[in-house]
């Protein structure tokens, strides 16, 4: 049997190591394939509530603060960049976009794009938890499109907390605010999120 057809070894013939983890009461068995029955909820979401964004930095907001501001975002545009028909999936998503990271914590963008250049391992493990998430709470994984659409909705909330929560000019990389979102908005949504 060829390396790369077995699923117990790698490409180099070795044999693949199982990682467990610990995702509050319950033990992840295989961080490369957990399961939704290995999937603490409530841990999740009481780590999402402590998890500080950027790098623990203490302006920053925490996860959960982030996902709401990305809910509220994207309540906020009348813009018809939402379709009618994934409406409520996008608004979901919104809110469960970073779950696994109540399970890994927080992993700053510029790591998170060093480690892809690299392998996709922590695509892998992001996946997994997705799928193991969304299956405990009984949601369907979300489509590329509806992904795409939250994925522009946490860019504009990234840029937001960069400027209004730590203090920061805009920088090159920050993803560019709508039109439909005003300054004076922007900062009351930052400011409504701290308070969640």
């Amino acid at each position: 049997m060829s390396h790369a057809l077995d699923p117990s070894v790698d490409l180099d013939g070795q044999p693949f190591v199982k990682f467990r983890l610990q995702c509050g009461s319950k033990m992840i068995q295989d961080i490369l394939n957990p399961k939704p029955e290995e999937m603490d909820l409530a841990a999740i979401e009481a780590n999402l509530k402590t998890a500080r964004r950027w790098s623990n930095h203490p302006l920053a907001l925490v996860v959960d603060q982030h996902r709401l501001a990305v809910y509220k975002l994207a309540c906020m545009d009348t813009s018809g960049f939402i379709p009618a028909e994934e409406r409520a999936q996008v608004l979901e998503w919104c809110l469960h976009h970073d779950d696994p990271e109540g399970v890994t914590g927080d992993i700053v963008s510029p790591l998170k794009g060093l480690i892809s250049t690299q392998t996709d391992i922590l695509h892998r493990v992001e996946n997994g938890l997705e799928k193991a998430i969304c299956a405990a709470r009984g949601m369907l994984m979300p489509s590329d499109n509806v992904r795409a659409i939250v994925h522009h909705y946490d860019k504009i909330a990234e840029t937001l907390e960069w400027c209004g929560c730590l203090g920061n000019p805009l920088a090159d990389w920050n993803y560019p605010l709508p039109d439909w979102l005003s300054p004076v908005d922007g900062d009351c949504l930052i400011q409504w999120a701290r308070q969640q």
